[in-house]
């Protein structure tokens, strides 16, 4: 499948007609898509990226955008674009669909529930959640070197500099054996809220979670509300566990007391303040990185995994995975 860099313009092609001359996308065909009502669809994704190093980010679990074909999906048909093309004009949105708008409308199930539905005919659903996840971390964990060379400097408590957030929309296919497939990450996604009624309402959820999740809702113009992060206590972050008050941790020599609060730089329990601030502030945002985990799996992870990651980096999960031990809220 050949794109180029505007919308439209996908074209089904042999690989030795494919024009690689000027700039253009190049992709695996997808030729047995998840069809609803015999319509090839994709769902996009919001992520919310907050820090890059250490690297934090978020899914939006609670709604996914819809965009159908504008006609049956017809295998082996690819002379329609409106078959099998869900990005130009005469795609059709969720609201076309009979047995998605039922469900949305009159019984209120919400998009992922309504997708949900459909996958579990197939067999079991919670598997399309699981390769988004992975999928989404694994693009965040490629492109996070690249992302470094591009930041300005650590964050600190005198500035707002280590405070920011990038919105992206990751757009993915599921195929008819509920294999899930990135097709295009879109930075900075069309938010505006100028067409079907159910489509603002979608939006407006976007917005609300995505702006007003993790700490957002706190960052102001000049600094930080003093009712938020800088109200914060060190006890707050505090991991609490038991190591931490062993004599090995009094001077902090000990790699295990990296999480303790009194071993850590002014820099790093900042940087902690701003992770714990997510965390409870995240609405319907669920951590994708440091990826979330049960209590047994925080219990029994094998931290030799993270050794070549970021001193920051290693920090953070070692400190999520704490939490996730001592407190239950913490976890998966």
């Amino acid at each position: 499948m050949q794109k180029g860099r505007h919308q439209g313009g996908v074209l089904i092609k042999d690989t030795k007609d494919l024009d690689l001359k000027s700039p253009t996308i190049i992709q695996e065909f997808v030729a047995n898509p998840f069809l609803i009502e015999g319509y090839k669809f994709n769902m996009g994704v919001y992520i919310v990226l907050t820090s890059i190093d250490p690297l934090r980010a978020y899914i939006l679990d609670s709604t996914v955008s819809l965009r159908f074909g504008g006609k049956k999906y017809i295998h082996g048909n690819y002379v329609d674009g409106t078959t099998y093309n869900t990005d130009i004009k005469g795609r059709q949105m969720s609201y076309s669909i009979a047995s998605i708008w039922t469900k949305l409308k009159r019984f209120a199930y919400g998009r992922i529930k309504t997708l949900n539905h459909h996958f579990q005919e197939k067999g079991n659903s919670s598997i399309v959640r699981k390769q988004i996840y992975e999928a989404v971390r694994d693009v965040l964990v490629t492109r996070e070197r690249p992302m470094q060379l591009h930041k300005n400097s650590p964050p600190n408590s005198n500035n707002l500099q280590g405070i920011f957030f990038e919105i992206m929309r990751c757009d993915f296919l599921i195929d008819d054996n509920l294999g899930v497939h990135l097709i295009e990450i879109n930075m900075s996604p069309d938010l505006s809220a100028d067409s079907h009624p159910s489509e603002k309402i979608f939006k407006e959820h976007v917005g609300f979670n995505c702006f007003h999740g993790p700490l957002l809702t706190d960052v102001r113009k000049h600094g930080v509300r003093s009712s938020s992060l800088s109200s914060l206590r060190v006890s707050d972050i505090n991991a609490g566990i038991a190591v931490c008050y062993n004599q090995k941790c009094v001077e902090c020599q000990e790699k295990d007391c990296s999480i303790c609060t009194h071993c850590m730089s002014k820099e790093a329990v900042y940087m902690i303040k701003l992770a714990y601030a997510e965390h409870i502030n995240r609405q319907n945002l669920r951590r994708v990185y440091p990826e979330e985990m049960t209590r047994e799996e925080a219990v029994t992870y094998d931290d030799t995994e993270d050794v070549n990651l970021s001193v920051n980096n290693r920090l953070t999960r070692a400190w999520f995975r704490a939490k996730c031990i001592g407190d239950s809220y913490w976890c998966n």
